[in-house]
């Protein structure tokens, strides 16, 4: 399995749109462990026949500090209990397919990996994939901050999930948050608040009239980068160029990159970190340094 910061999540309403329209042969299987949940729909006939379904799936391994996720597309042919099958898979903004030989067994789907055992499809889905935090229902500028808390930095990704860094309004505690929108984040970092600052890093590079700061912890052999860049236009002009990001390091090599669509300008900004957080010249615009 393969850490990463960001996931790339995608709701059981906008898979089901991959699906044909619900029919009698729809079924649902679900696979589940202590860090692995995983929904799978198939069109499954009685008898020979056409094989269709979605598959989404998340993995949040809090021992070790990570989480992803990953979407798949299902095509294939029944032939008695087995199911020869077309997966395509998109995991960590890459996309992958394998065909594979799936069989039934006892009304459970054996894939390569997983057994699935089936499952209602109602409380599956309202019971796995519809997490919503209160604090989301009026704020969603917010992002994955708490209503006690400080926005220092939130956007909305380009994998549609949404990254924060939220802190007491004393600065006696820092997050991490990672998740889809609108929903609880998949991985918080770290999970104990007490000490939480004691986590982090903070490095900023200036620029002629702007600057790039980046916010990083460390998890194992994991960097986790959030970057926030300000660029000036001219001296003549008076609004500056705002982007950022979140990237995770395996080493020094990048393993995932995702870019904030805006910042929402009611965040502080990582710069208010700077009397607070250690800083450390851990990057700079090559990457990560010793």
């Amino acid at each position: 399995m393969t850490p990463i910061a960001c996931r790339l999540p995608m709701s059981l309403a906008l898979c089901l749109c991959l699906a044909p329209a619900v029919r009698a042969a729809e079924q649902c299987f679900q696979h589940k462990n202590d860090t692995t949940n995983a929904l799978m729909i198939l069109d499954l006939p009685d008898g020979d026949g056409d094989v269709l379904g979605v598959e989404t799936g998340e993995i949040n391994d809090v021992k070790e500090g990570y989480a992803t996720s990953w979407d798949s597309t299902i095509t294939g042919k029944r032939k008695g209990n087995q199911l020869d099958v077309k997966v395509e898979i998109s995991i960590e903004g890459d996309k992958q397919v394998e065909k594979q030989a799936w069989h039934i067994e006892d009304g459970a789907v054996i894939t390569d990996r997983n057994r699935y055992e089936p499952t209602d499809c109602q409380a599956a889905e309202s019971g796995s994939f519809d997490n919503v935090p209160e604090h989301a229902s009026e704020d969603i500028s917010r992002g994955h901050c708490e209503a006690a808390e400080d926005v220092i930095f939130t956007c909305e990704l380009d994998n549609n999930a949404v990254v924060s860094i939220c802190a007491a309004p004393d600065r006696s505690t820092l997050a991490y948050r990672y998740g889809p929108p609108m929903m609880e984040p998949e991985l918080t970092y770290p999970k104990d608040p007490v000490g939480s600052t004691k986590h982090f890093m903070i490095h900023t590079i200036g620029y002629a009239g702007g600057y790039n700061t980046g916010l990083g912890f460390k998890t194992g052999a994991y960097t986790y980068v959030v970057n926030e860049r300000m660029i000036s236009r001219g001296p003549s002009v008076a609004e500056k160029d705002m982007d950022g990001g979140v990237t995770l390091y395996e080493g020094k090599k990048i393993k995932f990159e995702a870019h904030c669509l805006g910042l929402d300008e009611t965040s502080k900004g990582l710069n208010d970190l700077m009397d607070t957080i250690k800083q450390v010249p851990f990057f700079n615009e090559d990457g990560l340094v010793e």
